[in-house]
């Protein structure tokens, strides 16, 4: 069941296909349309903001200064944003699975590490 905020049909006007299911009202409601040219529209634009928005920060982080603007590019469009609540951990010391280069945005991160076990963590770095 699809509450407020919700959305459907955008799969048949991003890759251009049949509608891959059908959607039926359960009660009277209200919705908001757009047609493929504009959403296809939107989405380019606000892509192409991301993208240069992502690039100018990109060219300040210091790992990444070597890289010439079509490789930051590249990056630009695979990077995901998510987001973390304070107090919230992100990766933990011992973790196996690291498949993840983070690059911190907005908001603060603390970097703590534990040199024995059984001891408390000790702040090595803050964000």
């Amino acid at each position: 069941t699809l509450r407020q905020g919700n959305y459907f049909g955008e799969l048949a006007l991003m890759y251009n296909c049949p509608r891959a299911a059908t959607v039926r009202a359960v009660r009277d409601g209200l919705l908001f349309g757009l047609g493929q040219e504009v959403f296809q529209h939107i989405l380019r634009s606000s892509a192409h903001d991301r993208r240069a928005q992502y690039d100018t920060f990109l060219q300040r982080v210091a790992i990444l200064r070597g890289l010439t603007k079509e490789e930051r590019g590249k990056i630009a469009d695979v990077m995901v944003q998510r987001s973390y609540k304070d107090g919230e951990y992100i990766i933990t010391q011992g973790d196996e699975r690291a498949d993840t280069f983070f690059i911190l945005f907005e908001g603060d991160a603390v970097s703590t590490k534990s040199y024995a076990p059984g001891t408390p963590p000790v702040e090595v770095l803050h964000y």
